[in-house]
């Protein structure tokens, strides 16, 4: 099981035949409607195995123009009945950049609803301290000014990352941000939406995730959206293309940490014939087949990495960096960053994570720096491990290789010294994994090896600079602002002296005493605002400071 796999539920509380497919296959996340499915539905996919648990706040109402304040009123009971039953996460309204879901009636810009979540999440807190709100999955690509039939408006007036863009605060008053992915076919469930059109599974790494890196993420909704599907029987080889699809965007998003979970489109509704894993008359489609059979990836307790470098710090983690990675791989990486790098300096030892052979010592052959391919010097290890199967890390970037083809290592053995060899902007180490039998293609098939680090292993990290002992001692002005100063003292300091000389600019009288130095300036404006005599206080506690007064 995985508990990031996913999947919506439909427009009614779920039948046994449902529960029984959700827990047949494995799943461990449901997305539940608040304010359609009643508080039992909660219980009952607990009861088959659902570790994570969101609801997407339902509310027809907002396209008749709603407040906030009346939102909340409208919604206060279902909400709370949901986290009475144990659900405490929910995505606040949806696609908010369509007309259908209130855009042109409880909004009418992207700003507008910008301040009309803040507000909302905020009211919402107050009632319910420990809810987490995640701003709204939108719907994805550009403006679509096409008359929707159902609003009889624009269908979606602005696009999604115009839209996100304005709602910079909002997201970020969120617990996490909910974001949407549709394709039509296999090559478009493994794009990034290269062509701009707004259809593409991963688009949302670089247009959402990169733009908040520090934001978790939920994909609230994805699917196969192509039109027709319906029409095929339960049997058609078409609905296991599909769920092979699916399965294998599961396993993508698996590998982003700052992910909590994909939800697929949609359990079973009957509204939605082109989209369900059941037909109305409970059938399953051969989607779910195709799902069943793809392999989760290891549990952390059968797949542990040792740490591999003497220094705590990973410096770029899984996925980061989607079109840099798209062009150094040739346009064959999707995903962004295919591995992890951890801090190495120059010279820095490299361990072994695994038991295992050496499969692989070189220098890869390519057009950069000295002649070096991306990975530089490389070495790559082939495990067995218990539980697991072959498991082959590749550890990139080397200044030297110490391990050669042929040689069996421990965890912990020495395999050489670290540098930046190849496409590397400084010495680091660059660790990437495959598993055999899990493939994600949009990755070359790496998986996140960060996942699996033992954080124990590494050495802790080194100690704080003791108090007002910088880590390099230098000679430097202290611009000492008065305590009611505000943004406009520091605003004016710079302007007048930032292109002449760069100076340290405070309001702590003590920061003019940092370091061990022979001799220190400070340059304090309005004295008199402080409480006390300055120089009086720095001649005692700061001798041979230089006080100038302005």
């Amino acid at each position: 099981m995985n508990s990031k796999y996913g999947i919506l539920t439909g427009s009614s509380d779920p039948a046994p035949q449902e529960l029984d497919l959700f827990r047949s296959l494995g799943l461990g996340a449901v997305k539940l409607l608040c304010g359609v499915h009643s508080p039992k539905a909660i219980e009952s996919f607990r009861n088959v195995g659902a570790y994570v648990l969101q609801a997407r706040i339902v509310y027809p109402d907002i396209n008749n123009g709603r407040s906030p304040a009346q939102f909340v009123a409208d919604r206060r009971n279902q909400i709370d009945a949901f986290i009475k039953a144990g659900l405490g996460e929910f995505e606040l309204l949806n696609e908010p950049n369509t007309t259908r879901e209130g855009f042109g009636k409880s909004w009418n810009s992207a700003s507008e609803f910008n301040n009309w979540f803040i507000e909302a999440a905020n009211r919402l807190r107050d009632i319910f301290p420990g809810i987490r709100l995640g701003f709204p999955g939108l719907s994805p690509g550009p403006a679509d000014l096409n008359t929707d039939p159902v609003t009889g408006r624009a269908y979606r007036p602005v696009g999604d990352v115009e839209f996100l863009d304005a709602c910079n605060d909002a997201v970020l008053n969120a617990n996490y941000l909910g974001v949407h992915a549709y394709w039509n076919n296999v090559d478009e469930m493994r794009d990034f939406d290269s062509g701009g059109s707004g259809v593409g599974g991963l688009r949302w790494v670089r247009l959402y995730h990169e733009r908040f890196p520090t934001m978790t993420i939920a994909v609230t909704d994805f699917g196969n959206v192509r039109a027709g599907v319906g029409d095929y029987a339960p049997n058609d080889d078409q609905w296991r293309v599909i769920g092979n699809e699916y399965a294998e965007f599961y396993t993508l998003c698996a590998q982003y940490d700052w992910l909590t979970a994909a939800f697929a489109r949609v359990l079973r509704d009957p509204s939605m014939p082109d989209q369900s894993w059941m037909t109305p008359a409970f059938e399953t489609r051969r989607i779910a087949e195709g799902v069943n059979v793809r392999p989760n990836m290891p549990d952390p307790s059968r797949l542990s990495l040792r740490w591999p470098t003497d220094f705590r710090r990973i410096t770029q983690p899984y996925g980061m960096r989607q079109l840099d990675y798209a062009r150094y791989s040739g346009n064959y990486l999707h995903g962004g960053h295919e591995g992890v790098d951890i801090a190495a300096p120059t010279s820095s030892n490299i361990y072994s994570c695994l038991d295992g052979m050496v499969v692989r010592s070189e220098a890869t052959k390519g057009s950069l720096k000295n002649g070096y391919g991306a990975y530089g010097e490389v070495i790559g290890v082939e495990s067995i491990v218990a539980g697991v199967g072959k498991v082959t890390l590749t550890y990139a970037h080397f200044k030297q290789r110490l391990a050669q083809v042929g040689n069996f290592v421990r965890a912990g053995d020495l395999l050489g010294l670290a540098d930046e060899t190849g496409n590397a902007q400084g010495s680091h180490l660059h660790l990437s994994m495959r598993i055999e039998g899990i493939s994600v293609y949009a990755q070359l098939d790496y998986l996140n090896a960060g996942l699996y680090l033992n954080i124990d292993d590494a050495p802790p990290p080194p100690p704080p600079p003791a108090p007002g002992q910088p880590r390099v001692q230098y000679a430097r002005t202290v611009v000492l602002l008065p305590p009611p100063a505000g943004v406009d003292y520091v605003e004016a300091v710079l302007n007048v002296t930032w292109d002449k000389r760069r100076y340290t600019v405070g309001g702590s009288a003590d920061d003019g005493g940092i370091g061990d130095l022979d001799r220190r300036r400070v340059i304090a404006v309005n004295p008199q605002q402080w409480n006390g005599d300055l120089r009086s206080w720095y001649q005692q506690n700061y001798a041979g400071i230089i006080l100038l007064i302005q």
